[in-house]
């Protein structure tokens, strides 16, 4: 019974500081948007280094370059703390960072990477593609951490769904959740999950292709809708052009 009490309150813990992350991004996205934004050409500079470290010949030259290009990055966020574009200087500094762990599996390595997943987890949803990532490895290394069950893991998996609606991770984030809630095996989870795709991605074909990849054998809708252009140059908005009459459509 002890032990029970013990893992419903660090699971509690565990989702109060989850909901706490979210609501506090949101004011801290507020104060980014202060300071001058970095010139684009050192951001196309920085992203050039990141990717010009695959040319190296030897596995060293590669750590080294991928380094310089995570002190570079830091240096600049380091002069510009309140650029509203810093985000996306923290986003390559993120993936320089993911391939030295990859290189060097070292605990400095992994401690830095997490740090910048902390800061990056605040960003604005404008640059909710850039911080999902880094907000799912937090989340998760949070869940290992505790030894959470598959109740905890789901538990947590429901607010990161919330999170990510409508914004421009909002479809790889009903992926992913789809994938875990399959994993874990919650029919219930799954179902709103394919309920929210057919509400907000019905035309979407790379949906409706996961779908059918990973819901073999289920039935689910997808329905004929968008805005397409027709040979006399004009356009036609699927269903609601079509309303009320018989239609023959020829692609």
């Amino acid at each position: 019974m002890q032990n029970e009490n013990l893992k419903t309150r660090a699971h509690q813990r565990f989702i109060r500081v989850l909901l706490t992350a979210v609501w506090m991004s949101a004011g801290v996205a507020l104060a980014q948007e202060n300071g001058a934004p970095i010139p684009q050409v050192k951001i196309d500079a920085l992203r050039g280094a990141l990717a010009a470290h695959e040319d190296e010949t030897s596995a060293a030259r590669q750590r080294l370059a991928v380094k310089r290009m995570i002190r570079d990055g830091n240096e600049l966020l380091e002069t510009n703390p309140t650029a509203p574009n810093r985000f996306e200087i923290l986003g390559l500094v993120f993936s320089a960072q993911q391939r030295l762990f990859r290189m060097d599996d070292s605990a400095r390595n992994r401690e830095a990477l997490l740090e910048t997943c902390k800061e990056l987890a605040k960003a604005p949803d404008q640059y909710a593609a850039l911080r999902f990532d880094a907000d799912l490895l937090l989340t998760q290394t949070e869940l290992a951490r505790m030894g959470a069950d598959a109740d905890a893991r789901l538990a947590a998996l429901k607010p990161m769904v919330r999170r990510y609606r409508d914004t421009p991770a909002d479809a790889k984030m009903l992926r992913i959740a789809t994938v875990m809630a399959l994993e874990l095996g919650d029919a219930k989870l799954i179902k709103d999950l394919r309920e929210q795709m057919s509400e907000r991605f019905a035309g979407d074909l790379d949906m409706i292709k996961f779908q059918r990849e990973k819901l073999g054998g289920q039935v689910f809708g997808a329905p004929f809708c968008g805005t397409f252009k027709r040979s006399d140059g004009t356009t036609m908005r699927l269903p609601g052009d079509a309303l009320g009459k018989i239609n023959i459509l020829y692609f």
